[in-house]
Order: structure tokens, then C-alpha cells, then sequence
């Protein structure tokens, strides 16, 4: 009975050495498994990181030059209304003058009759 009972222990340890190696196959092959995923998953994260970046450039550039275009329309405008604004001070300057230059020749005029 001692070599049935041998025999037979033999026999457990024998299957579950069997199944821990298969155990150990099965787990390694899952984790190969999760090691493909996490690369991808890697892979994903720097494609949407390039793309992040082209993205911001792009941003970047575009709102460079609409801010560029905006000064220079805002400069043209500031432009033509310092122009207008300098013809009307000339402009008024030069009527300001002539009533200065009429009011001097009324009130010598006035002057010249009292005397």
C-alpha cells in the first residue's frame, strides 16, 4: 500500500506540476498580450502628440497672421483718420487765421474812425 500511496502522490504532484506550467505559459502568454497593448496604446499617445503638436503650430501660424492682417488694417485706418485729421486742423487753422486777420481789420478800421 505505501507504493500505491507513493504511486499515487507521485501522480498529484506530477498534475499539478502539469498545471503549473501550463499555469506559467498561460500567464506569460497574457502578459505578452498586455505588453502588445500597452506598446500600442504607447504608439497611439505619441501619433496623437504629433498631431497635438502639428495642430498648435498650425493654430499658431494661422492666428499669427490674422493678428498680423488685423494690425496692419487697424494701422491703415489709424493712418487715414491721422491724415484726415491733420487736414481739418490745417484746414481750421487756416480759417481761424482769416477770421483772426477780419476781426483785426474790423476793430483797426473801428479804431481808425473813433480817432
Amino acid at each position: 500500500m505505501a507504493d500505491d500511496d507513493v504511486k499515487a502522490l507521485t501522480g498529484k504532484v506530477d498534475g499539478i506540476g502539469r498545471k503549473l506550467d501550463a499555469l506559467s505559459t498561460s500567464v506569460d502568454a497574457r502578459f505578452a498580450q498586455v505588453d502588445a497593448r500597452f506598446a500600442e496604446v504607447g504608439e497611439h499617445f505619441a501619433e496623437q502628440r504629433q498631431y497635438i503638436e502639428y495642430a498648435h503650430d498650425t493654430l499658431r501660424s494661422e492666428m499669427r497672421t490674422e493678428m498680423q492682417s488685423g494690425f496692419q488694417r487697424v494701422d491703415r485706418r489709424l493712418d487715414r483718420i491721422e491724415d484726415k485729421l491733420d487736414r481739418f486742423i490745417d484746414t481750421q487753422g487756416g480759417i481761424n487765421r482769416d477770421h483772426h486777420d477780419r476781426i483785426g481789420a474790423l476793430e483797426r478800421g473801428r479804431r481808425r474812425r473813433k480817432a
